[in-house]
């Protein structure tokens, strides 16, 4: 039982650390409309910005960093993206065309790619190797 006491502390600070790393940068991805990969691959990095970004603005500001600012951050970044998401959407919305009809739907047309159903499929060797680099990339961000 005490090997089991021993390590637990250092569980619980991995899972702190991964929520600090992961959190600000999916809920900001989230509402930019990052989806799927790009947003598991992009979430340390954003995260990372707003952390970078927040610890600027208090220096300057002179107020004291906490997780409460940086929560705060997190919202007000999200909030900003997401009205900007909203706003350019809204913008840039083409007029109603009905697409031409797909000639093989479902059918592969490409390394990862499927006509017809508008979602990118990484099966076999692909999307071992997507999820390779991801776990590369968050093993060289640590």
């Amino acid at each position: 039982m005490s090997a089991l006491v021993s390590w637990m502390p250092g569980v619980i600070e991995l899972a702190a650390a991964l929520a600090l790393l992961l959190l600000p940068g999916l809920a900001v991805g989230i509402a930019a409309g990052l989806r799927g990969w790009t947003l598991a691959s992009t979430a340390g990095m954003v995260s990372y910005s707003v952390i970078a970004v927040t610890g600027t603005v208090c220096t300057v500001a002179g107020l004291g960093y906490s997780p409460a600012v940086l929560l705060g951050s997190t919202v007000v970044a999200a909030a900003l993206l997401g009205t900007a998401r909203w706003l350019w959407r809204r913008q840039a919305r083409p007029a109603r065309v009905t697409p031409p009809p797909a000639r093989f739907p479902g059918k592969i047309q490409g390394p990862g790619k499927t006509q017809g159903t508008g979602r990118i499929q990484w099966t076999g060797w692909r999307g071992r190797a997507v999820l390779a680099a991801t776990a590369l990339g968050c093993g060289i961000g640590f």
